[in-house]
């Protein structure tokens, strides 16, 4: 039985793909850049701000450059925190779905806690969920699995007992590790670009929110 789902905030819990290109776009007017269409932004929105900044502007990590645009991306991000990002459809109904089954639910990202914090706040999920495990909470950070073995214990549910849902290869490999059981989900239907047919070692993709309800009664 699944007692507790664990979201990935950034494509899953929360659209903030727009926000995060125009944070992105707004940097690159800064550097005398063109902006970029979201069309060609897309593939890369699940990244993290420093590796999004890095692909887009094509420069490494280990260049100085690079922790210059890094830190500006984060001091424009905050200042437009929210202005631009909502839940997408259908994840309210699926909270309160959760909720009523008394089935725990969180969010684990790698998004600093500073940036985490205020944008749950702004849609009042932090006063219900029982985890926030952000970025800068502790050592790990997704795809280690020791990210979500801590949520878990936030939870009070051993990891087979828990539900995963998130966007990237780093949630997959997470949640696989800690013998968690895991969604993909694509809930941008623009969003094809990771359309690859079946994924190994996931339990399922889902394309809308409410779907998640089909897979806990399955499992």
């Amino acid at each position: 039985m699944i007692k507790a789902v664990l979201f990935d905030l950034d494509g899953t819990l929360l659209d903030t793909g727009y926000e995060r290109a125009k944070v992105l776009n707004m940097l690159r007017e800064e550097s005398g850049l063109a902006p970029m269409p979201m069309e060609e932004l897309r593939p890369y929105l699940s990244y993290g701000g420093p590796r999004l900044v890095s692909v887009t502007f094509g420069v490494s990590a280990e260049v100085a450059k690079f922790e210059q645009l890094k830190n500006r991306y984060f001091e424009i991000y905050a200042a437009n925190l929210g202005k631009d990002t909502k839940p997408f459809d259908g994840i309210l109904d699926l909270l309160d779905e959760l909720e009523a089954r008394d089935i725990r639910w969180g969010v684990i990202t790698n998004k600093p806690s500073y940036l985490t914090i205020p944008l749950l706040d702004k849609f009042g999920f932090t006063k219900r969920t029982f985890a926030v495990v952000s970025g800068d909470t502790s050592p790990y950070r997704k795809p280690d699995p020791r990210s979500i073995l801590y949520a878990c214990s936030l939870c009070k549910v051993k990891p087979e007992e828990c539900l995963v849902l998130g966007d990237a290869e780093r949630d997959i490999v997470a949640a696989q590790e800690a013998g968690a059981h895991i969604l993909v989900c694509h809930f941008d239907d623009a969003d094809s670009s990771q359309d690859s047919g079946p994924i190994s070692g996931v339990d399922g993709l889902v394309r809308h929110p409410l779907e998640v309800i089909d897979w806990i009664n399955r499992l």
